[in-house]
């Protein structure tokens, strides 16, 4: 890994640690889709750091699962629980934004 790469996952691990203090600081406020939608970022930007760090960059949010699972869960590397972790993240933000779409509290 070189140093523009070592640069960018240090910029997503702290993307990460950002979103994970909103979260958490949304929450207490009861400000709960935020909080969700705060909490899948971190685990999207320290899951791109990680894919990073062995030279993998995928831009999609679908691309950024499956790399994850193919170089890290698949060899063994990371749980299996950790992949479904992600994937529950993903659907349940999608999910709730598709329901407050449908009841007009967000656009």
């Amino acid at each position: 890994m070189d140093e523009a790469q070592r640069a960018i996952v240090a910029v997503r691990v702290s993307k990460c640690r950002e979103d994970m203090a909103t979260a958490r600081e949304d929450f207490e406020r009861g400000r709960f889709r935020a909080a969700v939608a705060r909490s899948y970022y971190a685990m999207f930007h320290i899951t791109g750091a990680a894919l990073l760090t062995i030279e993998v960059e995928r831009a999609k949010h679908s691309g950024v699962e499956s790399a994850f699972s193919e170089f890290f869960i698949k060899p063994g590397h990371i749980e299996p629980e950790y992949g479904e972790i992600y994937r529950r993240g993903q659907r349940f933000l999608t999910r709730l934004e598709r329901y407050l779409r449908e009841v007009g509290a967000i656009r």
